[in-house]
């Protein structure tokens, strides 16, 4: 399956702030609302949709952090009605990949909250590792870039 990852412009943000998780997620990540909201703030942040021909099916954040040197991948969600086709998935190699050829850092980071355990699976099954520190109340890991098999 094909995921797009598009820009986040003012033609297609109305549909990215539609974008819903199910009842069971909604403590996990804030709003995409919200995350918009924030990241007029940073401009270091991208911001991309992920497309499914002409279907908005997701949404992540992603930056480099000056205070450690890694890029973050700050949030990643898949509307509910798409959860569990891979989606997610394929967007993560897509930003993935985009920041091992951007090459300013050699590892990247993200979070969850200790109660995710679907957020753990998936990104411990993406190779991401414990770090061991707690960021915000959230569970830090981290992924070598340049890492071989």
């Amino acid at each position: 399956m094909l995921v797009d990852l598009r820009e986040v412009t003012i033609d297609n943000f109305e549909a990215i702030i539609e974008l819903s998780l199910p009842d069971e997620q909604l403590g996990f990540v804030s709003s995409n609302l919200r995350s918009i909201a924030e990241a007029r703030f940073f401009p270091e942040i991208a911001m991309r949709a992920g497309y499914v021909g002409e279907e908005p099916v997701g949404f992540t954040m992603f930056s480099l952090n000056p205070s450690d040197g890694c890029y973050w991948i700050w949030k990643l969600m898949v509307d509910g009605r798409h959860q569990r086709k891979g989606y997610g998935r394929a967007m993560m190699a897509q930003v993935l990949e985009r920041l091992r050829t951007e090459g300013e850092s050699r590892a990247v980071k993200i979070s969850w909250y200790p109660d995710n355990a679907g957020a753990e699976r998936f990104y411990l099954g993406l190779g991401f590792r414990k770090t061991g520190e707690i960021n915000r109340g959230q569970v830090e890991a981290i992924l070598d870039l340049h890492a071989t098999g």
